[in-house]
């Protein structure tokens, strides 16, 4: 599953760190997680770990910054199954980004914010995760949320990193939080109450840790009371990352929330203490209520010098006390607060809104040729074997070897705005669509089509495409156009994915066609070193010097010749081939062109899907060099082979000759098809 992230920054911070041990979990099941931020201290630990990370300015809330993050957003949530969107700005940038409810955004709700301000444009996606039950009463209380919308889900510790460990031999007073005005009422506490905490212990050391808007003030007041306690007893950090060193070993901890959750798990004693509440040392009697509110103490008494005091002399008069406290709290992290429950939690949520993709299918289709229609079994297939149950094909004729597919025709535009608007995903399959040989008209069509998908919410997929050659400037235009338009591009060999470039195309990846799948998705036609008596010769037109050259090539030998299309050249070469005597067989299915390639003893091809479909095969072939695309194909191919003889021999004239013999044939097979396969793995 392909899920994207959305977050202000992965700087310090309790849902900053919630969202990087979850992606950490999720990691471990396999999923394929891309984050946008604004980066932070977190991004080169995620990094590591695999997970892409793309910048965006959005801890920033100028109009610029968040019209930038918005196209950010907009580029890369159209290639993934989820959006998992973790603040108010992020969910909103998503939920305007998408377009016609694909893919399915999930939300997690950390704080309870009022509905007022920017707070009334605020969206809580297809589903919501709050972090604790009371933020779920009031999204339900304030912003008339469904309640089977919204489910719990908890922070997650990793009990890998947070072991539990003994106290250590220092009195030890540690507490972690951003000091914003927010959520800095515990940090200045500590540091007013320090003097009669030294009174009582003088050995007591106080470390406060983190950063924000409050840090120099609150810097200035720990001078003031380490010059009165006559020694620097409060020590500020500032942002720390290693919080299980910093925290681990401590005597007693004050704090809310993860921060809280991290120090029980690693064993220390802790009095939850914060801007929404005083909840004190946390034990039987206060548990339930504290786990309503996320360990953050909404609704309970204010927190007071008196109250924090009291609770934390109790705790350092006593060890036994801290042990038997330190206990029951280790325990209820791993009853409720692991990374692997709340990894759970977002992929029961995941799973539960994910849709897969509505997908339509356009190529020149249901014209009759041979290659092209192998090329869009192969991609029905490969996007079934996905996931993916709704399929449409824009088809000039109908189609009876494909029943689990809808036919459209592509010449209805009422009927092709009708399956657009029900469409998530257009896949452009193989081919060079976008060339203006045949026919500028074709080329329009294409583009208009492409753009008209765009318009109407679809993502736009090019797989196993090339570029075929484009004269003039509105040729061009039209091109850039449908190129720029595209979401993903597969391109079919290094050239194309140049020419893909060059035409403002992104997102390319290299994706060889997709009729090479034969070698490994067809087992009837058994791939054979050695092939039959004949010489297959797959014709596009027969003048003199071709056929000179089968002569030669044949030496005596007999020649069966077959075309990949049904229509006008099939009529050329089969008329030709009774005015010369030779052996013509009509091919009116891939099935009996497939069975034929694969009991040749040779192949000649004059086209490109004979040509792939001969190595496919494991045929000895010689291909034509008479176009671009056949010689972006000897090139792939020829760049491919790493050991063994030269693949590729020049013979005579305008052909070259590619076979298996001496060659590490195989081994290119398998690489193209892998390739093919990891390709569709990142976008289905």
């Amino acid at each position: 599953m392909r899920i994207l992230t959305l977050c202000d920054a992965l700087s310090y911070g309790g849902a900053e760190t919630h969202i990087v041990t979850l992606i950490t979990e999720l990691k471990k099941t396999g999923a394929d997680i891309t984050v946008i931020s604004a980066g932070g201290a977190y991004e080169d630990s995620l990094t590591t770990l695999g997970v892409t990370c793309i910048r965006a300015p959005l801890d920033k809330r100028d109009p610029l910054s968040i019209l930038k993050s918005f196209r950010i957003i907009k580029k890369y949530m159209r290639t993934h199954d989820i959006v998992h969107a973790h603040t108010r700005l992020t969910a909103v940038l998503a939920r305007l980004a998408r377009r016609g409810g694909y893919p399915k955004i999930l939300v997690t709700a950390h704080l309870d914010f009022k509905r007022c301000g920017v707070g009334r444009f605020s969206y809580f996606g297809d589903l919501t995760l709050a972090v604790s039950e009371d933020i779920r009463e009031h999204l339900s209380r304030e912003f008339k949320l469904p309640k089977e919308k919204i489910r719990i889900t908890r922070n997650g510790i990793d009990l890998n990193r947070f072991r539990r460990m003994p106290e250590g031999g220092d009195v030890m007073l540690t507490h972690v939080s951003r000091l914003d005005s927010d959520r800095a009422d515990a940090a200045f506490m500590l540091v007013k109450i320090a003097p009669m905490l030294l009174l009582r212990f003088p050995t007591l050391k106080i470390k406060i840790v983190g950063e924000g808007e409050c840090f120099d003030e609150l810097r200035v007041l720990a001078e003031e009371a380490n010059a009165k306690i006559g020694c620097p007893a409060i020590a500020l950090t500032g942002g720390r990352a290693d919080i299980e060193g910093i925290v681990g070993g401590s005597t007693v901890f004050v704090g809310v929330s993860r921060a809280a959750l991290e120090a029980m798990a690693l064993g220390v004693p802790t009095v939850i203490a914060g801007n929404d509440g005083y909840g004190g040392i946390l034990c039987k009697e206060t548990l339930t209520n504290l786990v309503k509110t996320n360990l953050c103490a909404r609704g309970f008494e204010k927190l007071t010098e008196q109250n924090l005091l009291r609770d934390i002399v109790w705790l350092l008069e006593d060890k036994r006390r801290r042990l038997s406290l330190s206990d029951e709290q280790y325990k209820l992290v791993c009853r409720l607060y692991t990374s692997e429950r709340m990894a759970e939690d977002a992929l029961s949520a995941y799973a539960s809104i994910y849709k897969p993709p509505r997908v339509a299918v356009l190529g020149y289709f249901g014209f009759g040729n041979i290659g092209d229609e192998l090329t869009l079994r192969h991609c029905i297939s490969a996007i079934t074997e996905r996931g993916v149950k709704e399929i449409s094909v824009f088809t000039a004729a109908p189609l009876p070897h494909l029943s689990s597919v809808r036919a459209v025709p592509r010449g209805s535009l009422f009927k092709i705005i009708s399956t657009l608007k029900r469409t998530d995903t257009l896949v452009l399959g193989g081919g060079n669509l976008i060339q203006n040989e045949s026919s500028l008209l074709s080329l329009l069509y294409y583009t208009l089509f492409i753009m008209l998908a765009g318009a109407l919410g679809c993502r736009v997929y090019f797989l196993s495409s090339g570029i075929g050659a484009l004269t003039g400037g509105v040729a061009k235009m039209l091109a850039r156009r449908a190129v720029k338009q595209a979401d993903f591009i597969g391109a079919r060999t290094s050239s194309d994915a140049l020419r893909f470039r060059s035409y403002g195309g992104e997102n390319i990846h290299l994706m060889p066609d997709l009729c090479f799948l034969c070698f490994k998705k067809s087992p009837i036609y058994a791939p054979t070193q050695v092939g039959g008596g004949y010489t297959l010769v797959i014709a596009k037109c027969l003048g003199a010097p071709t056929l000179e050259y089968i002569r030669k090539l044949t030496s005596g030998g007999s020649a069966v010749f077959v075309t990949t299309s049904d229509r006008s050249d099939a009529e050329l070469i089969r008329d030709e081939c009774e005015r010369l005597g030779l052996s013509y067989l009509p091919q009116d299915t891939p099935d009996k062109l497939l069975n034929l390639i694969g009991g040749a003893r040779l192949a000649v091809s004059e086209r490109l899907h004979g040509a792939i479909l001969s190595l496919a095969l494991c045929v000895p072939a010689v291909i034509s060099e008479d176009s671009e695309k056949h010689l972006d194909l000897l090139k792939e191919i020829g760049e491919r082979c790493k050991a063994g003889e030269e693949f590729l021999f020049p013979i005579q004239g305008l052909k070259k000759e590619v076979g298996p013999q001496g060659s590490d044939l195989f081994s290119v097979l398998n690489s193209l098809c892998g390739e093919i396969e990891r390709t569709l793995d990142k976008i289905f």
